[in-house]
């Protein structure tokens, strides 16, 4: 398992290099631009390999008929032969950073929407012999 701190370090063309917790604090200030909008926050994780991984993991907001911001991070780690475990990777990244974001957003928003919003994941992975299967919810 992969434990956040909120120390972690994020890009974004916008507002250049921030902590996972500015992340969080970026978002809700820019919901709170447009309270009544309507958004779709995505979270996911890719890997590619060379001489290491590099492990990306990105967070997008998007205001529906409004644009939206991004901010990704790369976590660089020995190179692996293991298919299996890279996936496996890429998702509890993505499922982690996830949650992470649901309950700082559940809590922070939660005053600021006054209980009028909810936030939930949008599938469940079940690890499979085979691979990983994301069924929406």
């Amino acid at each position: 398992m992969i434990y956040l701190s909120g120390q972690e370090i994020f890009n974004s063309p916008t507002d250049g290099q921030l902590t996972l917790r500015e992340v969080i604090i970026g978002l809700e200030k820019y919901i709170d631009e447009d309270p009544g909008g309507r958004y779709l926050i995505i979270v996911g994780s890719d890997a590619r390999q060379n001489k290491s991984i590099d492990f990306v993991s990105a967070v997008v907001i998007h205001h529906k008929g409004s644009g939206g911001r991004y901010f990704w991070r790369r976590i660089h780690e020995k190179k692996t032969s293991d298919l299996r475990n890279q996936i496996y990777k890429e998702a509890i990244l993505s499922i982690e950073l996830g949650q992470y974001l649901l309950q700082s957003l559940n809590m922070g928003l939660g005053s600021i929407m006054q209980g009028e919003t909810s936030y939930t994941n949008s599938f469940d992975c079940k690890i499979m012999e085979e691979g990983f299967l994301f069924l929406p919810r």
